[in-house]
């Protein structure tokens, strides 16, 4: 749908909200629209942080106490605030790049395990150069993807194509891990 408030006046906005929300959940759409708040539902909370608190080092001072925090369906939001104050660290919190040390995030009406987060919701950072996710190079080759004989083949020779085959022994690490989980 290429922009369908461009015309409207807010009766029939809510109107096209309204239909837009009787259609089945399985259902996709693309919305080119400017004025996404108008069609946002905001009655469905997709992503909701209660009670989250976090700090990097337990006897340090929390950098979030207690935040609880909802993104409704379709909403635009924007986190404004002086440098160190926790943005980054929230917004990397809802993408369960880390945890929280107190209460809990939600997406829908469920709990969220980190790796759910990771899987649904979107992190770029302001410095692309560390935009990694994971804990290791193995781990960040197979994110989201099966270990393959043949993707590992593939791995093992990027590794010694970029002459970082050393970090192999992080591999079976990790393949130890796996098997006795």
């Amino acid at each position: 749908m290429d922009e369908p408030s461009a015309n409207l006046d807010q009766p029939e906005i809510l109107h096209i909200r309204d239909l837009l929300l009787k259609l089945s959940p399985q259902t996709s759409l693309i919305i080119s629209e400017h004025r996404v708040q108008l069609l946002a539902q905001g009655e469905r909370d997709l992503l909701t942080a209660k009670g989250m608190g976090f700090s990097y080092y337990r006897r340090q001072k929390k950098l979030l106490q207690d935040v609880d925090f909802s993104i409704a369906a379709g909403a635009s939001i924007g986190l404004i605030g002086k440098n160190g104050i926790g943005k980054s660290t929230f917004a990397k919190l809802l993408a369960g790049l880390i945890a929280p040390r107190h209460g809990k995030i939600l997406l829908g009406t469920r709990k969220a395990a980190r790796w759910r987060l990771q899987k649904e919701v979107w992190y770029v950072m302001q410095e692309t150069t560390y935009q990694l996710f994971t804990d290791s190079v193995w781990r960040e080759l197979f994110l989201n993807l099966e270990q393959t004989p043949a993707l590992v083949t593939e791995a093992e020779q990027l590794l010694v194509d970029l002459k970082i085959s050393h970090l192999s022994s992080i591999r079976q690490l990790y393949l130890v891990e796996k098997s006795s989980a």
